[in-house]
């Protein structure tokens, strides 16, 4: 598998996200995951729960959240995805056929300070909007202020 979008992963009681376990196999598999400010369903907290427990071990996972989006929405972020794929493809396919690591050491990473909106997702938690961005260089550190 070269890549993966789980958009608004959630689940109900009592098979949610939090559940899943992935093998390192797994876990090697980029994945990109928008969820929605708006979304009354998954709502942001699940979601980025999900991306969190992974990207901490290591993952080359990206999380995006779209303000004022609702539920399966998707099609909003599809030049986001689009260009997600095309360096995808880009980064994992060698000229052999194998597939490539992702280097989450390589490339710039981008970080968002968000705050909670009125919208409630299915448990009763508040979503959250994006509210600033910031990038960092290459490497692991975190952008400064």
């Amino acid at each position: 598998m070269i890549a993966a979008i789980p958009a608004n992963p959630s689940q109900f009681e009592p098979l949610g996200m939090d559940t899943v376990t992935l093998s390192p196999e797994a876990l090697a598999v980029p994945q990109l995951i928008p969820t929605g400010s708006a979304d009354p369903v998954s709502g942001t907290k699940r979601p980025y729960e999900y991306f969190r427990k992974y990207f901490e071990q290591g993952a080359p996972w990206a999380f995006v959240i779209q303000n004022t989006i609702p539920h399966r929405c998707i099609i909003n972020a599809k030049k986001l995805i689009l260009l997600w794929i095309k360096a995808m493809l880009e980064e994992r396919q060698a000229s052999d056929g194998t597939l490539r690591s992702v280097d989450s050491k390589k490339g710039r990473k981008a970080f968002m300070a968000t705050h909670e909106i009125e919208t409630k997702d299915t448990w009763g938690e508040k979503t959250s909007e994006q509210s600033t961005r910031k990038y960092s260089a290459q490497g692991n550190g975190l952008p400064r202020a």
